[in-house]
């Protein structure tokens, strides 16, 4: 009896020190401040005011992986994009006409999420929360979406871990990639040795085997791939390509970007297109800056000149300019792309040559995307002043517009400037009549800046804007890896070395 007892108390303390190992284990891997699971896609998202209050995040800002699923992070907070919730706003503040939620939300910052990087974005947990700017309230996470037990997300585990996959532009990381353009490519990876080796594997979608490479880690993790480069065929249609390592948890997905040739460019390329041409266009003024005379030791105010971008002005806002009149609700790149888009194809603008040259001078034209008027008090050919994309000009231009289209830009001239599908169709009818996609297609930024601006010019000299157009056309040139990614470019060499 004696026995027995001992036997079921020793039992007891087993148990019990099984559990003290296990709560220690627990909390030498724990984070003191924050919950050990991160957030993937997939992971639910909780409010009490919709009526079917669990919605599934969708993970868009980052593509490194978590348990095979996109890693959600702070960038992860578009109330469209990123959650699906498919109930009614039930919030009293809309009375009795009560909207779809996914119609109305609108969200702010992330809080209480990790101090963990995941790309450019701060990782999100269990634990984290978003205000609903209807409701003035939090949303909450309440599950991670994550499906593998506490041992297998041990954050202190030293398994190799692959963490991204990107190149530099600038400063700027970019996960894109073109056919037939080398980068220099950056893996970075957590856990391994500097000086180890490990092999990496570059697949497609359809997971046929594109690359494969030994890289060397270096001090800080990365991996670097000098001269990276797809020469598969590719055709049209945009892909990704993944890239792991065998025995290595994590991967990290590259989105293959094709060429521009009979294809829509989609709203993040114009997004793309703005930021780096305003980067690269730059303005002198002056600032007043606080200096210590040497002399009088006093604090004296100096006029010094400042160059900055033009970015530094418009930022990332388009058409805004007051006399242009475009109505706010259009001045969003999902507008800006569909009207363009939509010109390009009922004119023929379809090679990459000639969307390039048609942004590049449009870029001069629109004063760096912000007006669709000519600016200026009074003009000698008014009221017909330029208007548009590519800024029709002259009462015999808005005549023959009027004549083809029976759009009457005559009686309405205005419309050319207010109406953003106007603005772009008038561009792109000038550009077709000009017969600008030839001289495109020869990459003579001269003369479709000529056509456009100045048709009897002669020298560059008297072409408004032409070195703004210039730079423009290069930045272009280099965004989309032309000639060296077209696909038409490619096929047209070949045909020559054929001859």
């Amino acid at each position: 009896m004696d026995f027995n007892v001992n036997k079921s108390a020793n039992q007891e303390n087993l148990a019990e020190n099984e559990n003290q190992r296990q709560e220690e284990k627990e909390r030498k891997w724990r984070d003191p401040n924050e919950d050990v699971k991160y957030v993937c896609e997939g992971g639910k998202v909780q409010c009490k005011h919709c009526s079917s209050p669990v919605a599934t995040l969708k993970v868009t800002a980052e593509n490194v992986m978590l348990q095979d699923k996109p890693w959600a992070t702070v960038g992860d907070n578009n109330g469209q994009a990123n959650f699906g919730f498919t109930g009614i706003c039930t919030h009293p503040k809309w009375g009795n006409h009560k909207p779809p939620c996914k119609s109305v939300i609108s969200l702010g910052q992330w809080a209480n999420h990790s101090e963990t990087i995941i790309g450019n974005h701060h990782a999100l947990l269990v634990k984290s929360t978003i205000r609903c700017m209807v409701s003035g309230e939090d949303l909450e996470i309440v599950h991670s979406g994550q499906t593998a037990t506490l041992e297998q997300i041990n954050p202190l585990d030293r398994r190799k871990v692959l963490l991204d996959a990107y190149w530099l532009d600038g400063e700027e990381k970019r996960r894109d990639l073109h056919v037939n353009t080398p980068v220099t490519l950056y893996v970075q990876v957590k856990n391994a040795k500097a000086g180890e080796k490990l092999p990496l594997t570059f697949t497609s979608e359809k997971d046929s085997k594109v690359i494969s490479y030994m890289g060397m880690v270096g001090a800080n993790g990365l991996i670097t791939i000098n001269e990276f480069v797809l020469r598969n065929k590719m055709t049209s249609k945009v892909a990704s390509i993944k890239a792991f390592s065998e025995g290595i948890i994590g991967e990290s997905k590259l989105e293959l970007r094709s060429c521009l040739c009979d294809r829509d460019i989609s709203i993040q390329e114009l997004k793309d297109i703005v930021k780096k041409i305003r980067d690269n266009t730059f303005y002198d003024i002056k600032e007043k800056k606080k200096e210590i005379d040497p002399k009088t030791k006093k604090t004296i105010v100096k006029e010094v000149k400042v160059t900055k971008p033009i970015s530094y002005f418009h930022k990332m806002n388009l058409f805004y300019d007051k006399h242009s009149n475009v109505p706010v609700k259009d001045r969003t790149f999902e507008m800006f792309a569909k009207v363009l888009n939509d010109a390009f194809r009922k004119y023929g603008i379809t090679k990459c040559s000639h969307k390039i040259h048609f942004i590049a001078n449009m870029y001069v034209e629109t004063m760096y995307f912000t007006a669709t008027r000519e600016l200026g008090e009074k003009l000698r050919y008014d009221p017909y002043r330029g208007r548009g994309f590519l800024h029709l000009t002259h009462k015999e231009n808005y005549q023959k517009y009027k004549d083809a289209t029976s759009v009457d830009v005559i009686k309405n001239y205005k419309l050319v400037a207010h109406d953003l599908a106007i603005a772009a169709d008038t561009a792109a009818w000038y550009w077709k009549m000009m017969k600008l996609n030839d001289y495109a297609e020869k990459d003579s930024i001269f003369n479709t800046a000529r056509l456009i601006n100045f048709p009897n010019a002669k020298t560059k000299a008297v072409i408004n804007g032409y070195k703004e157009r210039e730079m423009a056309w290069k930045q272009l040139k280099r965004i989309f890896s032309y000639p060296q990614a077209c696909n038409t470019a490619i096929k047209e060499r070949g045909n020559n070395e054929e001859k």
